[in-house]
């Protein structure tokens, strides 16, 4: 899952700081302390009891012992829920956080690509003589981002038992096979950029959903400004080779401008979104839900003079990210995903 941890007894989503997480029926939150510092995990009953760390009512979810290994939070309805630690002055110096359960079909904008279509990639590889398959089930490593994601390369005999978190086969054989996307990876400890294909387990339709958040096509409009500002800030260091994992604040926007461009065919696409796009780390997508009646294809308008639109086409256990709003950030998490929090 993706992980979350805290500073200074701050909520921290990929290092980003939060007090508010927006997640869908279903998804999982596992709770998880530093080896080193002691807390506990309660539920408290209301926004107004969160605020002034009343825990009259609350619910003691986890002590110390189970918080270092992890606990695991199911939501399988939707509402709001609060949580905070009672140790000591934890909770009145900020350790709390909102969580937001919504129906799947919220905060949801699906289509597909005309492009998408004409994917002739597929698994097994083909590998040449003295290549063996290679594949990876749910490791970001080697851009497999979700347990309903493989992913497979062709690499040396000799140099496949030295490849950490991977194994012999196809992922065909192990049922990955639907929506073929092909990443380039920078492996631990080498050099150069490895090419893969990435397959999901469950669905071989493209059609795909984004968290959506309405900007108009105005030339002047301050939150496509906004929105900018924070890929040219947050996005630096996916440019410059720094980090191989999108940051939270880079593909949040990201998202965002990715639907407005669509929708807004006379806005020139920006410099910065434009390289970020080329790296194929920031677009990430989630797999339609069941019974999505509605995707229509579109086309990229001026965004056509990108690299070709190759979104992260995850499973339903995939996440996607939200806007922030004001100081809050939130962060909308695409259907069974499990997210694990660090107390500080």
């Amino acid at each position: 899952g993706v992980e979350e941890t805290f500073s200074g007894h701050e909520v921290v989503f990929d290092e980003a700081e939060v007090s508010k997480v927006i997640i869908f029926k279903d998804d999982k939150i596992k709770f998880k302390a530093p080896d080193n510092l002691a807390h506990n995990l309660f539920e408290i009953t209301n926004e107004s009891d969160l605020e002034e760390c009343n825990f009259g009512g609350s619910s003691n979810l986890a002590g110390v012992e189970e918080t270092f290994s992890g606990h695991e939070v199911v939501f399988d309805e939707a509402g709001t829920f609060y949580f905070t630690c009672s140790i000591t002055s934890h909770c009145f110096i900020g350790q709390k956080l909102t969580v937001e359960v919504k129906d799947a079909s919220e905060g949801l904008k699906c289509h597909d690509h005309d492009d998408m279509a004409e994917n002739d990639l597929s698994v097994p590889l083909l590998c040449s003589p003295g290549e063996v398959n290679v594949r990876a089930v749910n490791n970001p490593d080697y851009g497999a981002l979700s347990a309903n994601e493989c992913s497979e390369q062709c690499v040396l005999s000799s140099a496949a038992q030295f490849m950490n978190g991977a194994e012999l086969g196809s992922c065909a054989s192990l049922g990955y096979m639907y929506n073929p996307t092909s990443k380039e990876v920078l492996l631990v400890g080498s050099p150069l950029k490895s090419s893969v294909v990435v397959v999901s387990n469950i669905t071989d339709s493209t059609c795909h959903c984004h968290s959506y958040e309405e900007i108009t096509c105005a030339e002047d409009d301050a939150l496509y400004t906004e929105h900018i500002v924070e890929i040219e800030e947050h996005c630096a260091s996916i440019l410059d080779g720094s980090e191989e994992s999108c940051p939270y604040k880079c593909f949040q926007p990201i998202e965002v401008l990715h639907l407005h461009y669509i929708e807004c065919s006379s806005r020139v696409v920006d410099a910065t979104y434009k390289a970020v796009n080329a790296t194929t780390k920031c677009h990430k997508a989630a797999v339609a839900p069941s019974g999505t009646s509605d995707c229509p294809l579109v086309s990229l308008g001026q965004y056509d003079d990108l690299e070709e639109d190759q979104p992260a086409l995850t499973s339903s256990a995939g996440t996607i990210m939200s806007y922030a709003i004001g100081t809050t950030i939130t962060a909308l998490v695409s259907f069974i995903a499990t997210f694990d929090f660090q107390w500080p």
